[in-house]
Protein backbone atom coordinates (compact mmCIF):
# COMPACT_ATOMS: atom_id res chain seq x y z
CA UNK A 1 0.00 0.00 0.00
CA UNK A 2 2.99 2.34 -0.97
CA UNK A 3 0.65 4.21 -3.08
CA UNK A 4 -1.38 5.13 -0.34
CA UNK A 5 1.39 7.39 1.57
CA UNK A 6 2.79 9.03 -2.06
CA UNK A 7 -1.06 9.55 -3.27
CA UNK A 8 -1.58 11.39 0.55
CA UNK A 9 1.60 13.24 0.13
CA UNK A 10 1.13 14.38 -3.87
CA UNK A 11 -2.22 15.81 -2.79
CA UNK A 12 -1.04 17.69 0.00
CA UNK A 13 1.57 19.59 -1.92
CA UNK A 14 -0.94 19.65 -4.82
CA UNK A 15 -3.35 21.89 -1.82
CA UNK A 16 -0.31 23.68 -1.08
CA UNK A 17 0.38 24.63 -4.67
CA UNK A 18 -2.89 25.86 -5.34
CA UNK A 19 -3.61 27.43 -2.09
CA UNK A 20 -0.08 29.23 -2.95
CA UNK A 21 -1.28 29.98 -6.82
CA UNK A 22 -4.75 31.12 -5.47
CA UNK A 23 -2.84 33.81 -3.37
CA UNK A 24 -0.50 34.55 -6.33
CA UNK A 25 -3.32 35.73 -8.21
CA UNK A 26 -5.76 37.75 -5.54
CA UNK A 27 -2.19 40.12 -4.95
CA UNK A 28 -1.52 39.91 -8.80
CA UNK A 29 -5.33 41.26 -9.02
CA UNK A 30 -4.93 43.43 -6.46
CA UNK A 31 -1.75 44.66 -8.37
CA UNK A 32 -3.74 46.07 -11.09
CA UNK A 33 -6.59 47.31 -9.65
CA UNK A 34 -4.17 49.26 -7.11
CA UNK A 35 -2.83 50.56 -10.23
CA UNK A 36 -5.99 51.35 -11.74
CA UNK A 37 -7.09 53.18 -8.60
CA UNK A 38 -3.77 55.16 -8.52
CA UNK A 39 -4.43 56.26 -12.99
CA UNK A 40 -7.35 57.20 -11.89
CA UNK A 41 -7.18 59.49 -9.42
CA UNK A 42 -4.05 60.79 -10.99
CA UNK A 43 -6.30 61.55 -13.78
CA UNK A 44 -8.89 63.48 -12.00
CA UNK A 45 -6.30 65.59 -10.20
CA UNK A 46 -4.30 66.45 -13.65
CA UNK A 47 -7.62 67.14 -14.88
CA UNK A 48 -8.32 69.70 -11.91
CA UNK A 49 -4.78 71.18 -12.26
CA UNK A 50 -4.99 71.88 -16.05
CA UNK A 51 -8.51 73.43 -14.91
CA UNK A 52 -6.97 75.60 -13.24
CA UNK A 53 -4.15 76.61 -15.27
CA UNK A 54 -6.04 77.54 -18.29
CA UNK A 55 -9.10 79.31 -15.95
CA UNK A 56 -5.75 81.18 -14.88
CA UNK A 57 -4.62 81.88 -18.53
CA UNK A 58 -8.16 83.04 -18.98
CA UNK A 59 -7.92 85.79 -16.39
CA UNK A 60 -4.69 87.27 -16.65
CA UNK A 61 -5.83 87.50 -20.48
CA UNK A 62 -8.85 89.35 -19.32
CA UNK A 63 -6.70 91.51 -17.09
CA UNK A 64 -3.83 92.35 -19.90
CA UNK A 65 -7.07 93.13 -22.62
CA UNK A 66 -8.03 96.70 -20.13
CA UNK A 67 -4.80 97.62 -20.14
CA UNK A 68 -4.27 101.12 -22.42
CA UNK A 69 -1.12 102.22 -24.99
CA UNK A 70 0.71 98.89 -24.68
CA UNK A 71 3.43 99.21 -26.94
CA UNK A 72 6.35 97.20 -28.05
CA UNK A 73 9.14 98.55 -25.44
CA UNK A 74 7.66 97.18 -22.35
CA UNK A 75 8.38 100.35 -20.30
CA UNK A 76 4.25 100.63 -19.44
CA UNK A 77 4.75 96.91 -18.61
CA UNK A 78 7.54 97.93 -16.12
CA UNK A 79 5.52 100.47 -14.58
CA UNK A 80 1.58 99.58 -15.14
CA UNK A 81 2.08 95.75 -15.18
CA UNK A 82 4.49 94.96 -12.28
CA UNK A 83 4.99 91.94 -9.98
CA UNK A 84 2.07 93.65 -7.93
CA UNK A 85 -0.22 91.70 -10.70
CA UNK A 86 1.74 88.25 -10.11
CA UNK A 87 0.84 89.15 -6.14
CA UNK A 88 -2.77 89.58 -6.78
CA UNK A 89 -3.30 86.61 -9.07
CA UNK A 90 -1.36 84.54 -6.41
CA UNK A 91 -3.56 85.94 -3.76
CA UNK A 92 -6.75 85.35 -5.61
CA UNK A 93 -5.91 81.30 -6.06
CA UNK A 94 -5.46 81.18 -1.84
CA UNK A 95 -2.94 78.07 -1.21
CA UNK A 96 -3.18 76.40 -4.07
CA UNK A 97 -0.88 76.70 -7.41
CA UNK A 98 1.14 79.95 -7.41
CA UNK A 99 2.24 81.47 -10.30
CA UNK A 100 5.97 81.12 -10.41
CA UNK A 101 7.06 82.44 -13.70
CA UNK A 102 4.90 85.10 -15.96
CA UNK A 103 6.22 86.44 -18.97
CA UNK A 104 4.28 88.41 -21.97
CA UNK A 105 5.24 88.32 -25.27
CA UNK A 106 4.68 90.58 -28.59
CA UNK A 107 3.54 89.59 -31.69
CA UNK A 108 6.08 91.61 -34.00
CA UNK A 109 4.36 93.69 -37.32
CA UNK A 110 7.17 93.73 -39.26
CA UNK A 111 8.84 90.10 -38.46
CA UNK A 112 6.18 88.43 -37.35
CA UNK A 113 7.81 86.77 -34.51
CA UNK A 114 6.99 86.67 -30.87
CA UNK A 115 9.26 88.72 -28.68
CA UNK A 116 8.91 89.24 -25.18
CA UNK A 117 8.24 92.56 -23.31
CA UNK A 118 7.60 91.75 -19.79
CA UNK A 119 8.58 88.97 -17.40
CA UNK A 120 8.57 88.70 -13.32
CA UNK A 121 9.29 85.51 -11.37
CA UNK A 122 7.16 84.22 -8.61
CA UNK A 123 8.01 81.97 -5.71
CA UNK A 124 6.23 78.63 -4.64
CA UNK A 125 3.78 78.72 -2.30
CA UNK A 126 4.76 74.31 -1.56
CA UNK A 127 8.06 73.20 -1.32
CA UNK A 128 9.15 69.41 -1.81
CA UNK A 129 11.11 67.37 0.45
CA UNK A 130 14.11 65.69 -0.78
CA UNK A 131 12.39 63.22 -0.37
CA UNK A 132 9.29 64.10 -2.48
CA UNK A 133 11.71 65.06 -5.06
CA UNK A 134 13.37 61.24 -4.93
CA UNK A 135 9.52 59.75 -5.00
CA UNK A 136 8.98 62.44 -7.87
CA UNK A 137 11.63 61.57 -9.71
CA UNK A 138 11.14 57.66 -9.64
CA UNK A 139 7.92 58.04 -10.12
CA UNK A 140 8.15 60.27 -13.38
CA UNK A 141 10.94 57.41 -14.59
CA UNK A 142 8.54 54.87 -13.63
CA UNK A 143 5.11 56.27 -15.11
CA UNK A 144 6.05 59.48 -17.03
CA UNK A 145 3.59 62.76 -16.07
CA UNK A 146 2.15 64.47 -19.05
CA UNK A 147 4.44 66.99 -21.10
CA UNK A 148 2.56 69.89 -19.71
CA UNK A 149 4.50 69.81 -16.42
CA UNK A 150 8.26 69.03 -15.64
CA UNK A 151 10.85 69.84 -13.07
CA UNK A 152 12.23 73.40 -13.14
CA UNK A 153 15.21 72.93 -10.91
CA UNK A 154 13.03 74.03 -7.86
CA UNK A 155 10.00 72.22 -7.92
CA UNK A 156 7.53 71.15 -10.74
CA UNK A 157 5.45 73.50 -12.83
CA UNK A 158 2.42 73.67 -15.70
CA UNK A 159 2.56 75.88 -18.04
CA UNK A 160 -0.62 77.66 -19.53
CA UNK A 161 -0.31 79.96 -22.95
CA UNK A 162 -2.76 82.55 -24.09
CA UNK A 163 -2.81 84.53 -27.01
CA UNK A 164 -4.88 87.59 -27.08
CA UNK A 165 -5.58 91.12 -28.93
CA UNK A 166 -5.79 93.99 -27.21
CA UNK A 167 -7.85 97.53 -27.82
CA UNK A 168 -4.61 98.97 -30.60
CA UNK A 169 -4.68 95.50 -32.15
CA UNK A 170 -1.34 94.41 -30.64
CA UNK A 171 -1.12 90.87 -30.47
CA UNK A 172 -0.24 89.65 -27.41
CA UNK A 173 0.72 86.36 -25.75
CA UNK A 174 0.90 85.47 -22.09
CA UNK A 175 3.00 82.33 -20.98
CA UNK A 176 2.63 81.36 -17.42
CA UNK A 177 4.31 78.95 -14.99
CA UNK A 178 1.85 77.79 -12.60
CA UNK A 179 3.09 75.56 -9.15
CA UNK A 180 2.44 72.20 -9.80
CA UNK A 181 4.05 70.86 -6.48
CA UNK A 182 0.74 70.20 -5.17
CA UNK A 183 0.00 67.78 -7.85
CA UNK A 184 3.04 65.64 -7.12
CA UNK A 185 2.26 65.51 -3.33
CA UNK A 186 -1.20 64.82 -4.07
CA UNK A 187 0.37 61.62 -5.94
CA UNK A 188 2.62 60.98 -3.49
CA UNK A 189 0.21 60.76 -0.71
CA UNK A 190 -2.32 58.30 -2.75
CA UNK A 191 0.72 56.00 -3.59
CA UNK A 192 1.59 55.77 -0.05
CA UNK A 193 -1.82 54.67 1.19
CA UNK A 194 -2.30 52.53 -1.99
CA UNK A 195 1.06 50.53 -1.30
CA UNK A 196 0.24 50.70 2.45
CA UNK A 197 -3.49 48.92 1.57
CA UNK A 198 -0.94 46.85 -1.32
CA UNK A 199 0.95 45.56 1.74
CA UNK A 200 -1.61 45.47 4.25
CA UNK A 201 -3.54 42.94 2.55
CA UNK A 202 -0.22 40.78 1.16
CA UNK A 203 0.65 40.56 4.42
CA UNK A 204 -2.57 39.15 5.39
CA UNK A 205 -2.01 36.85 2.57
CA UNK A 206 1.45 35.31 3.69
CA UNK A 207 -0.40 34.93 7.34
CA UNK A 208 -3.01 33.28 5.94
CA UNK A 209 -1.01 30.84 3.71
CA UNK A 210 1.49 30.59 6.84
CA UNK A 211 -0.57 30.13 9.33
CA UNK A 212 -2.61 27.43 6.79
CA UNK A 213 0.50 25.60 6.39
CA UNK A 214 1.42 25.46 10.41
CA UNK A 215 -2.12 24.59 11.97
CA UNK A 216 -3.16 22.48 9.46
CA UNK A 217 -0.55 21.31 6.47
CA UNK A 218 2.09 20.75 9.34
CA UNK A 219 0.04 18.99 11.75
CA UNK A 220 -1.26 16.88 9.09
CA UNK A 221 2.07 16.07 7.41
CA UNK A 222 3.29 14.93 10.97
CA UNK A 223 0.58 12.97 11.22
CA UNK A 224 0.65 10.98 8.07
CA UNK A 225 4.41 10.36 8.52
CA UNK A 226 3.17 8.92 11.93
CA UNK A 227 0.88 6.83 10.83
CA UNK A 228 3.20 5.55 8.24
CA UNK A 229 5.89 4.72 10.69
CA UNK A 230 2.90 2.83 12.96
CA UNK A 231 1.93 0.76 10.20
CA UNK A 232 5.47 -0.23 9.78
CA UNK A 233 5.53 -1.95 13.02
CA UNK A 234 6.95 1.50 15.19
CA UNK A 235 4.70 1.44 18.00
CA UNK A 236 6.78 3.60 20.37
CA UNK A 237 6.23 6.57 18.18
CA UNK A 238 4.21 9.46 19.19
CA UNK A 239 3.05 12.58 17.30
CA UNK A 240 4.10 15.62 19.06
CA UNK A 241 1.02 18.15 19.69
CA UNK A 242 2.21 21.85 19.07
CA UNK A 243 -2.14 23.59 19.07
CA UNK A 244 -4.76 22.35 21.72
CA UNK A 245 -7.26 22.50 19.12
CA UNK A 246 -9.14 20.31 17.41
CA UNK A 247 -6.74 18.75 15.43
CA UNK A 248 -4.35 18.59 18.81
CA UNK A 249 -7.34 16.48 20.62
CA UNK A 250 -7.14 14.14 17.23
CA UNK A 251 -3.70 13.12 17.72
CA UNK A 252 -3.61 12.91 21.54
CA UNK A 253 -6.75 10.55 21.00
CA UNK A 254 -4.85 8.72 18.03
CA UNK A 255 -1.41 8.65 20.31
CA UNK A 256 -3.10 7.20 22.65
CA UNK A 257 -4.79 4.50 20.51
CA UNK A 258 -1.31 3.78 19.28
CA UNK A 259 -0.38 3.41 22.87
CA UNK A 260 -3.10 0.93 24.04
CA UNK A 261 -1.94 -1.16 20.50
CA UNK A 262 1.64 -0.84 22.31
CA UNK A 263 0.92 -2.48 25.47
CA UNK A 264 -1.58 -5.16 23.48
CA UNK A 265 1.50 -6.01 21.60
CA UNK A 266 3.59 -6.63 24.45
CA UNK A 267 0.96 -8.33 25.85
CA UNK A 268 0.78 -10.56 22.77
CA UNK A 269 4.48 -10.82 22.22
CA UNK A 270 4.95 -11.90 25.71
CA UNK A 271 2.56 -14.66 24.86
CA UNK A 272 3.64 -15.71 21.72
CA UNK A 273 7.06 -15.65 23.60
CA UNK A 274 5.97 -18.58 26.20
CA UNK A 275 4.17 -20.65 23.37
CA UNK A 276 7.77 -20.53 20.66
CA UNK A 277 9.21 -21.77 24.09
CA UNK A 278 6.86 -24.05 24.67
CA UNK A 279 6.84 -25.31 20.82
CA UNK A 280 10.32 -25.70 21.01
CA UNK A 281 10.31 -27.94 24.00
CA UNK A 282 7.48 -29.67 22.67
CA UNK A 283 9.71 -30.11 19.39
CA UNK A 284 12.54 -31.25 21.20
CA UNK A 285 10.71 -33.98 22.86
CA UNK A 286 8.88 -35.22 19.76
CA UNK A 287 12.31 -35.45 18.10
CA UNK A 288 14.42 -37.08 20.71
CA UNK A 289 11.91 -39.44 21.08
CA UNK A 290 11.14 -40.51 17.57
CA UNK A 291 14.98 -40.29 17.38
CA UNK A 292 15.12 -43.12 20.41
CA UNK A 293 12.17 -45.06 19.14
CA UNK A 294 14.16 -45.37 15.07
CA UNK A 295 17.36 -46.08 16.86
CA UNK A 296 18.20 -43.13 15.38
CA UNK A 297 17.03 -44.13 11.68
CA UNK A 298 15.10 -41.06 11.58
CA UNK A 299 15.37 -37.72 12.39
CA UNK A 300 13.38 -34.53 13.10
CA UNK A 301 15.26 -31.39 12.17
CA UNK A 302 14.24 -27.21 12.14
CA UNK A 303 14.61 -25.86 9.18
CA UNK A 304 17.01 -23.74 10.61
CA UNK A 305 19.51 -26.59 10.64
CA UNK A 306 18.29 -28.13 7.44
CA UNK A 307 21.39 -26.59 5.20
CA UNK A 308 24.17 -28.85 7.35
CA UNK A 309 22.19 -31.81 5.61
CA UNK A 310 21.60 -30.93 2.09
CA UNK A 311 24.62 -29.47 1.53
CA UNK A 312 26.78 -32.63 2.90
CA UNK A 313 28.53 -34.59 0.74
CA UNK A 314 29.13 -34.05 -3.19
CA UNK A 315 25.93 -32.94 -5.59
CA UNK A 316 26.00 -34.96 -8.09
CA UNK A 317 22.43 -34.52 -10.03
CA UNK A 318 19.46 -31.83 -9.80
CA UNK A 319 15.97 -32.07 -11.49
CA UNK A 320 12.80 -29.88 -11.16
CA UNK A 321 10.02 -31.75 -10.36
CA UNK A 322 6.80 -30.60 -11.73
CA UNK A 323 4.97 -32.78 -14.00
CA UNK A 324 4.65 -36.98 -14.29
CA UNK A 325 7.17 -37.35 -17.08
CA UNK A 326 9.84 -35.44 -14.32
CA UNK A 327 9.20 -39.00 -12.13
CA UNK A 328 10.24 -41.07 -14.80
CA UNK A 329 13.23 -39.04 -15.16
CA UNK A 330 13.79 -39.19 -11.24
CA UNK A 331 14.26 -42.96 -11.54
CA UNK A 332 16.15 -42.67 -14.49
CA UNK A 333 19.01 -40.86 -12.76
CA UNK A 334 18.74 -42.56 -9.86
CA UNK A 335 19.45 -45.76 -11.47
CA UNK A 336 22.58 -44.82 -13.21
CA UNK A 337 24.11 -43.15 -10.16
CA UNK A 338 23.44 -46.32 -8.41
CA UNK A 339 24.44 -48.49 -10.91
CA UNK A 340 27.92 -46.74 -11.28
CA UNK A 341 28.35 -46.82 -7.45
CA UNK A 342 27.29 -50.31 -6.52
CA UNK A 343 25.67 -51.80 -9.85
CA UNK A 344 24.46 -55.16 -7.61
CA UNK A 345 22.78 -53.48 -4.92
CA UNK A 346 19.76 -55.59 -3.81
CA UNK A 347 17.55 -53.01 -2.97
CA UNK A 348 17.76 -50.84 -6.21
CA UNK A 349 14.16 -51.68 -7.16
CA UNK A 350 13.07 -50.53 -3.72
CA UNK A 351 15.18 -47.23 -3.72
CA UNK A 352 13.70 -46.43 -7.22
CA UNK A 353 9.76 -47.29 -5.83
CA UNK A 354 10.98 -44.85 -2.82
CA UNK A 355 11.87 -41.79 -5.18
CA UNK A 356 8.88 -42.92 -7.18
CA UNK A 357 6.64 -42.17 -3.95
CA UNK A 358 8.86 -38.69 -2.64
CA UNK A 359 8.56 -36.86 -6.37
CA UNK A 360 4.82 -38.34 -6.87
CA UNK A 361 3.81 -36.69 -3.80
CA UNK A 362 5.68 -33.32 -4.72
CA UNK A 363 3.46 -33.05 -7.79
CA UNK A 364 0.26 -34.01 -5.82
CA UNK A 365 0.53 -31.66 -2.71
CA UNK A 366 2.78 -28.84 -3.78
CA UNK A 367 2.65 -28.80 -7.72
CA UNK A 368 7.01 -28.34 -8.25
CA UNK A 369 10.25 -28.89 -6.11
CA UNK A 370 13.73 -29.69 -6.49
CA UNK A 371 14.83 -33.49 -6.55
CA UNK A 372 18.60 -33.82 -5.77
CA UNK A 373 21.57 -36.45 -5.58
CA UNK A 374 24.65 -36.16 -3.12
CA UNK A 375 27.47 -38.53 -2.80
CA UNK A 376 28.40 -38.65 0.73
CA UNK A 377 31.39 -41.07 0.07
CA UNK A 378 31.86 -44.22 -2.18
CA UNK A 379 29.61 -46.68 0.33
CA UNK A 380 26.52 -44.03 0.81
CA UNK A 381 24.19 -41.49 -1.47
CA UNK A 382 22.08 -39.24 -0.10
CA UNK A 383 18.36 -38.09 -2.01
CA UNK A 384 16.74 -35.02 -1.01
CA UNK A 385 13.47 -33.83 -2.27
CA UNK A 386 12.16 -30.52 -1.47
CA UNK A 387 8.94 -28.31 -1.99
CA UNK A 388 7.18 -25.19 -0.99
CA UNK A 389 4.56 -26.66 0.08
CA UNK A 390 1.65 -26.17 3.12
CA UNK A 391 3.94 -28.31 5.31
CA UNK A 392 3.02 -30.87 7.36
CA UNK A 393 1.36 -31.68 10.65
CA UNK A 394 3.82 -32.93 13.17
CA UNK A 395 0.74 -34.28 15.45
CA UNK A 396 -0.06 -36.77 12.54
CA UNK A 397 3.57 -37.90 12.13
CA UNK A 398 3.30 -40.90 14.74
CA UNK A 399 0.69 -42.66 12.65
CA UNK A 400 2.41 -41.63 9.76
CA UNK A 401 5.62 -43.03 10.47
CA UNK A 402 4.77 -46.52 12.27
CA UNK A 403 1.03 -47.38 10.86
CA UNK A 404 1.22 -48.76 7.31
CA UNK A 405 -1.58 -46.91 5.28
CA UNK A 406 -2.65 -44.07 7.54
CA UNK A 407 -3.13 -41.14 4.93
CA UNK A 408 -4.14 -36.56 5.00
CA UNK A 409 -4.41 -34.46 2.45
CA UNK A 410 -1.10 -33.07 3.02
CA UNK A 411 0.62 -36.39 4.32
CA UNK A 412 2.85 -38.73 2.07
CA UNK A 413 0.44 -41.31 3.90
CA UNK A 414 1.13 -44.72 2.89
CA UNK A 415 4.32 -43.99 0.99
CA UNK A 416 5.81 -42.26 3.64
CA UNK A 417 5.81 -45.66 5.72
CA UNK A 418 7.23 -46.97 3.10
CA UNK A 419 10.32 -44.91 2.80
CA UNK A 420 10.98 -45.40 6.16
CA UNK A 421 11.14 -48.99 6.28
CA UNK A 422 13.55 -49.23 2.71
CA UNK A 423 16.13 -46.37 3.67
CA UNK A 424 18.69 -46.60 6.07
CA UNK A 425 18.30 -43.28 7.33
CA UNK A 426 15.97 -40.63 6.92
CA UNK A 427 15.67 -36.73 7.48
CA UNK A 428 12.79 -34.51 7.83
CA UNK A 429 12.09 -30.82 8.29
CA UNK A 430 8.96 -29.19 7.72
CA UNK A 431 7.25 -25.67 8.05
CA UNK A 432 4.82 -23.65 6.76
CA UNK A 433 7.30 -22.50 3.76
CA UNK A 434 7.87 -26.21 2.66
CA UNK A 435 8.88 -29.97 3.38
CA UNK A 436 12.26 -31.49 2.92
CA UNK A 437 12.57 -34.99 2.73
CA UNK A 438 16.24 -36.51 3.27
CA UNK A 439 16.92 -40.55 2.87
CA UNK A 440 20.47 -42.52 2.55
CA UNK A 441 20.74 -45.51 0.90
CA UNK A 442 24.12 -47.07 2.34
CA UNK A 443 25.76 -50.27 0.56
CA UNK A 444 28.10 -51.32 2.83
CA UNK A 445 27.11 -54.55 4.57
CA UNK A 446 29.28 -53.60 7.29
CA UNK A 447 27.42 -49.77 7.63
CA UNK A 448 24.08 -52.03 7.60
CA UNK A 449 25.06 -53.67 10.29
CA UNK A 450 26.16 -50.96 12.25
CA UNK A 451 23.52 -48.61 11.23
CA UNK A 452 21.58 -48.49 14.09
CA UNK A 453 24.21 -47.08 16.44
CA UNK A 454 24.90 -43.86 13.89
CA UNK A 455 24.34 -40.75 15.47
CA UNK A 456 23.38 -37.57 13.99
CA UNK A 457 24.65 -34.18 14.39
CA UNK A 458 22.50 -32.04 17.18
CA UNK A 459 19.47 -30.60 15.55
Amino acid sequence: MEWWPMNMAFRKRLNRYIVAYANAIVILVLTIFVLIQFFAYRGIIYSDLIKDVNLRAAFIAQKIQGIEGADETGLIWENTFNSKLVAELNSLNGDQNSIVKLRILNLARDTKEWKEIFSSAGSFHKTLSTGEKQVASLGAWLFPVQKEIWFNGEGYVAECVADIRTKNNSYLRVVADIEANSFIQQQIRVGILLILLFAGITIILILQYRLLFLKLYKPLDELTGGMKLISQGNLDYRIPVEHRDELGSFIEYFNAMVGELKKSQDALEKELLVTKTQREKIFKTYRDIIFAVTHGKFLLVKESKLPFYVEEGRKIKEITISQSEDVGMARRVSKEVISELNPSHQKIQQVLLCISEAATNIIKHAQKGIFSINKLDNSSIRFIFRDQGPGMDFNHLPSMLFFKGFSTQISLGCGFKLIYTIVDKMILSTSKHGTTVVFDIVFSSETDNQQECCMFPSA
